[in-house]
């Protein structure tokens, strides 16, 4: 009797009977087979759809996942890129949180991207929507908030203030939506593109640990506010990058982090910057507990600065914990010697006081023009083989015991050489670098000490002026062919 009745009762159960974590993972299980068989961007979002008709009670944990990142965006738009036939996000997304306002807390990732023209995608109606949907949105952990590079033709400024949107009647409501979501406990990142908010838009970022301004800032010559940071912690961020369309914005980025009277670098993990003296400087000195640098290209040929390495700006902290050390540089080679390709990291001996450094890597770019009308080969020389020496000295033990990896590029790039002299350059960099410029690293790496690569490569414009180089030669032989038949 107690067999047959407990066998009654397994039939009877339902999918309802299953503990949620178990019908999580069926969840999970689908929308990973989905990714997996639909290699679109969206495809897995329409199987999780399908499963949620099975049975409601697939229903909250498929929204879970299908609103966990959300884009609000106007329609031909994707994450601040034209992209024909995008829908409008902008609008769409405000009226499924109006018919189901539980969905607004389901948002962790929210990517906003701002129209450049407000007046005509934004209506007063619609910002009104976009008001209301921002206030429901209590969980966002990480903002992007973006506004696309300029068109060709535009008349108006791409860069936008959330300043001056508060002076707009229809869109206040929209900077303000955004402000909580900035000052909400449970942000721990914010990335701006195209888009400068002020210090005192970040606050109150009581629990930001990333900060990335892709080109942007936060600066704001208006005075701030000093009673709304009384009594209040400090805000550590454990990474900041930082780039900027011009050298003038990079900086104004830097300075507005520094002036922010609750911003604290001691705890910066992270820094991802161009080489700008002023940057780096204002920037390293602050962090005390420094794991990752990478260093990327500036705009202008950077230059040797005071005849020793940025190291100089790293806190003496930070000499114990970096592990990974980044550099890109662009140099120039059109009638110029090449400088120091490794931003004059082996000028001093401050490289070989970084104790903790499991990895460098540096990527040198070389363009030039269509003469390269200097003795090229001859700039490969003893600045190219400092880094080797600086690592292994003359007694062939590698300096820095902590160091597992070192990879060195050399790309060629330009799209004004002449192929033939850009294909001799990188059959140099290829042979004759590694052979004379890096023979005890070279060596290291063969008896398994340490892991070094060298790479040297052509620029894929480059590569494709060669090919379209190639292409019309064929055609011309083929023309000549068929004429002289």
């Amino acid at each position: 009797m107690v067999n047959a009745t407990h066998a009654s009762q397994c039939m009877g159960a339902t999918l309802a009977d299953l503990p949620t974590e178990l019908k999580a993972l069926v969840v999970k299980f689908r929308r990973d087979q989905a990714e997996h068989e639909d290699r679109s961007p969206n495809g897995w979002k329409q199987s999780l759809c399908d499963l949620s008709l099975v049975s409601k009670d697939f229903v909250p944990l498929c929204q879970e996942e299908l609103f966990e990142d959300v884009e609000m965006e106007a329609a031909g738009c994707k994450y601040g890129e034209d992209v024909p036939g995008a829908p409008n996000t902008l609008a769409l997304f405000p009226r499924v949180v109006k018919s189901s306002p539980h969905l607004g807390r389901l948002v962790k990732d929210l990517f906003i991207s701002l129209p450049r023209d407000f007046d005509t995608v934004i209506s007063p109606e619609l910002a009104g929507d976009i008001s209301n949907t921002l206030k429901l949105l209590t969980n966002v952990e990480h903002l992007y908030l973006n506004r696309g590079p300029p068109k060709d033709g535009d008349t108006f400024p791409h860069t936008i203030k959330l300043r001056d949107l508060r002076k707009r009647p229809h869109l206040c409501a929209i900077a303000d939506g955004l402000r909580e979501i900035m000052n909400s406990k449970k942000l721990r990142m914010i990335e701006l593109r195209w888009v400068n908010v002020s210090p005192q838009d970040m606050m109150e970022c009581k629990g930001l640990e990333i900060v990335r301004l892709l080109p942007s800032d936060c600066f704001d010559a208006s005075p701030l506010d000093t009673k709304t940071n009384e009594g209040k912690g400090p805000i550590c961020p454990n990474l900041i990058e930082i780039a900027g369309h011009r050298d003038c914005q990079s900086y104004a980025a830097v300075k507005a982090i520094e002036r922010h009277p609750r911003l604290n670098l001691s705890k910066l993990k992270t820094v991802i910057a161009p080489f700008q003296k002023r940057i780096l400087e204002d920037l390293l000195k602050g962090a005390e507990q420094l794991e990752v640098v990478v260093i990327k290209r500036s705009r202008r040929d950077p230059e040797v600065v005071d005849g020793k390495s940025f190291i100089q700006w790293l806190n003496p902290k930070s000499f114990n914990t970096l592990r990974i050390l980044k550099l890109s540089i662009k140099l120039k080679a059109n009638r110029n010697w090449i400088r120091d390709p490794y931003l004059s990291i082996t000028s001093d001996d401050l490289l070989l006081q970084l104790t903790a450094l499991v990895k460098l890597e540096i990527r040198v770019g070389i363009e030039g023009n269509a003469n390269l009308a200097f003795p090229w080969i001859s700039s490969f020389g003893s600045q190219w083989t400092a880094l080797d020496r600086a690592l292994v000295p003359s007694d062939r033990e590698i300096a820095l015991k902590s160091l597992e990896e070192v990879s060195i590029a050399v790309v060629i790039e330009g799209g004004h050489y002449d192929v033939a002299i850009a294909k001799k350059l990188l059959v140099y960099c290829r042979k004759q670098m590694l052979i004379h410029n890096f023979p005890r690293l070279k060596e290291r790496d063969a008896k398994h000490e340490i892991k070094f690569r060298f790479r040297g490569r052509c620029s894929d414009r480059l590569l494709a002026q060669a090919i379209a180089l190639l292409a019309a030669e064929e055609r011309r032989l083929r023309t000549k062919a068929l004429e002289s038949t």
